[in-house]
């Protein structure tokens, strides 16, 4: 399980318990209660069949898509929390990489700042203080 998804399952086990949640009944999700039930690892049901089999690769995809699920909301709170503010101090650039966080699981966030900031600085090296705009265009 990647850090993100470990991150996402865990916020969401964190708002089941949180205590504004403990005053109605915890229900599961619809995506887990029409998962078929699981087998201890490694143990051979007696009467496994083929419908048993296709059950079983239907799980996987419906555990993938409620990991999904999960990281997407992640990914739709933290954008939210971005946008929230003053409209000059919002980060458009960590915004739009949540955005594209939001299909792209695998999407390294920091890797990307980090590769803006050296971006960033080899420009202010070429830049000279107090040059007018079109030095700045220029460089």
């Amino acid at each position: 399980m990647t850090p993100e998804a470990a991150a996402a399952l865990s916020n969401a086990v964190a708002q089941l318990s949180s205590p504004s949640r403990a005053a109605r009944p915890l229900r599961a999700p619809r995506v887990l209660r029409e998962l078929p039930p699981l087998w201890i690892a490694g143990e051979r049901h007696p009467k496994r069949s083929s419908r048993t089999r296709r059950a079983n690769g239907s799980r996987g995809r419906d555990l993938k898509r409620l990991a999904t699920l999960v990281r997407r909301q992640a990914v739709q709170r933290e954008l939210a929390d971005a946008l929230r503010g003053r409209e000059e101090e919002i980060d458009l650039f960590h915004a739009a990489l949540l955005v594209s966080k939001y299909d792209n699981a695998d999407l390294d966030i920091e890797a990307y700042r980090r590769q803006l900031e050296q971006m960033a600085g080899e420009l202010r090296q070429k830049i000279k203080a107090g040059a007018r705009d079109r030095a700045r265009l220029d460089a």
